[in-house]
């Protein structure tokens, strides 16, 4: 059905109903003219492609750097430097690169010798790209352990409160399903 802006469709029926339809708008009132949004969508649509762009390049590097010399060669191809940072801790997270999404639980996870990509800032908005090698794992004395077990400790019990915090509202959801009455303004 091709309608133009003031036409009357056909009746439209089905089992239970009989339908005319008429075209009042073109478009949605509330979508505004291209011209008046074109700037701020060029700059989304650009930011994007950048994205994406600096995500190619950073998978490429971290292909190529199978061990820690390969990621230097792989990072002189593409005019970067690589970088050591100094020991850190866990209750001192890297921030010497900048925020690193999951820093933590990623770099616990990683085997000596690993390479990894990670985002830097928001994860599905990152502002850049960061590869990194783990090339030695200390463990804590006993003494640096007995004074992070504390934190570890508190950090597991927050960790199970949200599981099953999720969980609960999960369930709910699922229990109210159609008993919840949105506000069409808000669909």
């Amino acid at each position: 059905m091709d309608l133009q802006k003031g036409g009357r469709s056909d009746v439209l029926s089905d089992a239970n109903r009989h339908l005319v339809i008429e075209l009042r708008q073109e478009f949605p009132a509330h979508i505004p003219e291209f011209d008046a949004i074109r700037d701020r969508v060029e700059k989304a649509y650009r930011d994007a492609q950048a994205r994406e762009l600096a995500l190619a390049d950073a998978q490429k590097i971290r292909d190529r750097a199978v061990n820690l010399e390969g990621l230097r060669t792989a990072a002189k191809d593409f005019g970067l430097t690589v970088t050591r940072s100094a020991p850190f801790n866990r209750s001192e997270v890297a921030t010497f690169v900048g925020d690193i999404p999951n820093f933590e639980e990623v770099s616990l996870k990683l085997k000596t010798g690993q390479t990894e990509l990670s985002p830097l800032g928001n994860e599905q908005r990152p502002v850049g790209y960061i590869v990194w090698h783990l090339t030695e794992r200390t463990p804590p004395s006993q003494e640096e352990f007995r004074n992070e077990l504390p934190k570890i400790t508190a950090e597991l019990l927050d960790r199970r409160v949200e599981v099953l915090i999720s969980e609960y509202l999960r369930d709910q959801w699922q229990k109210l399903g159609s008993a919840i009455k949105i506000d069409p303004a808000f669909q």
